[in-house]
């Protein structure tokens, strides 16, 4: 019963649709900045198919939006993914740079980046719902 409380929750569902972009945004991080390009390189990646990722699930299991999608939302959503990318790859890139291990420096990325993004998102898709 409480799960199913906390799954009508957007935020609840928000944290679970950036859980699983983290797993897959960590796994491109992993096999390219360790394979084929350096850590930077590798995260700019990453964050592109994160954002693809994303979009799909927030719009549709997050908040719901229902209904084709408008050109104007997509463009609001990148909008504001860029600024929560921007925010995200900043701390990621100053604290690569102090030599914090990778995988905590893409998880203090992701959270003032997802903060940012949560507002945000929330403002995009509430007028999505219409049929």
């Amino acid at each position: 019963m409480l799960i199913s409380k906390l799954l009508k929750m957007p935020v609840v569902r928000f944290v679970c649709v950036g859980v699983a972009a983290f797993v897959v945004d960590a796994a491109i991080v992993w096999i390219l900045g360790y394979v084929l390009v350096n850590l930077y390189v590798a995260r700019a990646m990453s964050l592109c198919a994160s954002i693809m990722l994303t979009f799909v699930l927030n719009r549709a299991l997050t908040f719901s939006a229902s209904g084709p999608l408008r050109i104007g939302e997509v463009a609001s959503y990148v909008g504001a993914s860029a600024i929560g990318i921007a925010l995200n790859y900043a701390v990621y890139a100053v604290l690569i740079k102090l030599e914090v291990f990778w995988l905590i420096a893409m998880m203090a990325g992701t959270v003032v980046g997802a903060s940012f993004n949560f507002i945000a998102y929330g403002r995009i898709f509430k007028g999505s719902n219409s049929p």
